[in-house]
């Protein structure tokens, strides 16, 4: 067969048509269609859907570097022309492409079916909301890669965008939560000069102790990007990743330190393996175990972004404000508060309170269209309405009665409720019941071969000191 036939209103539990995947291995190769049906969970189906076959074409919009290797050492796709294939074959990596031809290259590449794509992402739209009730009611139970994988597909385009502004918050709050994230892949950045930026997922860290988090490289060496390593926030959701290690690190009373510590083993790996990390950004809680690493180390950063996270106890921003005396040179802090969101009333105050000459702080209150204030990683970024807070009215921003009462109430919750039903839980019940954390739990890493082409990828589990 040549083609699938789709039409306007495709039935998802109808057999898939005879021939369809012959026609993917003639499209995309063997290795990447063996590729997507591990990252959907089908490679062990032997009778095929609709709806399988529709996963496998959301699928191909995601990008891998190994893709790209794969053009580089002889592979030839149908749907690469031979103009593409002959300015590929002038370099030895991926990373000296220049910035448009890697553009070109990623466009080219995730968009094998692109008819039938944006038909797709059309039946995605009018889906609406009562389908999203539809998807977080089922990820209470059960882990779905086809619902991230769909939504990081809607939002791609978008990304290219926005200012750094949205662009950290919706990095942070939405593709650093997407479970489904692996090694390797590409993430659409803003753009510059006219020309689509990407970054490369070169690790990610699933402590199963509360931190999950990635660290991005850009995707070439002729990006105008810095390295940025990317802390999530809590799950919603009670099936998601570690959700039981977030709340208690969300509820005890030195609000963070269980996940920031969680991390500490794998720290000495990540500055060999990784160098230096320019960024920061920490979205919720992850913001909370971002300020509590900088405060440790905080010379060789340039910036830290927190975007609605909690404060953090008063030992650890007293030793910020000492540590950070010492830098050469200012350390950028930028801090995003929605206006009515209570997130922002826990722990003590963030970093920048009381700053010294060597903290440039940058405050910012969001006014997010919607009843949950803390969330707004999918909204239409045009109805954002930012309002930076007066340099001189920061620490009275920051700390206020409102938030002390608040943090008493966590802290008593926490302590007397919700650690010893969690605590117990863990004992006696997580490492039974938590399968996919246990296979995901570590330092997941690239390591470059001596040619600088192949990149092997590495997995750490450490023991927490």
């Amino acid at each position: 067969m040549s083609e699938i036939d789709f039409d306007d209103n495709p039935i998802y539990t109808e057999p898939a048509p005879e021939g369809w995947q012959e026609l993917f291995l003639k499209k995309i190769g063997k290795r990447r269609f063996d590729a997507i049906l591990r990252r959907m969970h089908l490679e062990k189906k032997t009778k095929f859907k609709m709806r399988d076959v529709a996963k496998v074409i959301i699928g191909t919009a995601d990008v891998f570097r190994e893709d790209i290797i794969e053009i580089l050492e002889g592979e030839k796709p149908s749907y690469i022309s031979q103009e593409l294939k002959g300015k590929i074959s002038q370099y030895d990596s991926p990373e000296s492409f220049p910035a448009e031809l890697f553009d070109e290259v990623i466009q080219t590449l995730s968009q094998p079916f692109s008819h039938y794509l944006d038909k797709k992402l059309g039946f995605l739209e009018l889906e609406g909301r009562v389908r999203e009730f539809v998807h977080f009611v089922k990820s209470c139970f059960r882990y779905d890669p086809y619902w991230f994988a769909k939504r990081r597909t809607i939002i791609a385009a978008e990304s290219h965008r926005l200012n750094q502004f949205l662009y950290y918050e919706r990095i942070s709050g939405f593709y650093a939560a997407c479970e489904d994230i692996q090694v390797g892949i590409y993430i659409p950045a803003p753009t510059e000069n006219g020309v689509r930026q990407y970054y490369r997922v070169t690790a990610h860290l699933v402590t199963g102790g509360g931190q999950i988090g990635m660290i991005l490289v850009p995707a070439t060496r002729f990006m105008k990007l810095k390295t940025l390593r990317v802390t999530r926030g809590s799950p919603s959701p009670p099936g998601v990743l570690d959700f039981a290690s977030y709340v208690m690190t969300d509820m005890e009373p030195e609000i963070g330190r269980i996940g920031y510590e969680s991390g500490l083993p794998y720290q000495a790996l990540i500055d060999e393996m990784v160098g230096k990390i320019d960024m920061e950004v920490g979205y919720s809680i992850g913001g909370t175990m971002a300020q509590w690493r900088v405060a440790d180390n905080p010379h060789d950063l340039s910036s830290l972004w927190l975007y609605k996270s909690p404060g953090v106890p008063k030992s650890v921003w007293e030793k910020f404000n000492e540590k950070t005396l010492s830098r050469k040179s200012p350390l950028d802090l930028y801090i995003f508060q929605a206006k009515g969101d209570i997130v922002d009333f826990a722990g003590d105050v963030p970093l920048g309170f009381q700053a010294n000459e060597m903290t440039r702080v940058s405050l910012y209150e969001l006014v997010i269209p919607g009843l949950i204030p803390h969330r707004y990683a999918f909204c239409n970024p045009d109805r954002i309405a930012f309002e930076e807070v007066e340099k001189g009215k920061i620490d009275q921003f920051l700390s206020n009665k409102s938030k002390t009462f608040i943090e008493r109430q966590r802290k008593k919750i926490g302590r007397h409720l919700v650690l010893p039903i969690f605590s117990f839980w863990q004992r006696h019940f997580g490492k039974k019941l938590s399968t996919r954390l246990n296979q995901l739990r570590g330092l997941h890493i690239e390591v470059p071969s001596e040619n600088g082409l192949n990149h092997s990828l590495k997995h750490y589990v450490l023991l927490e000191k």
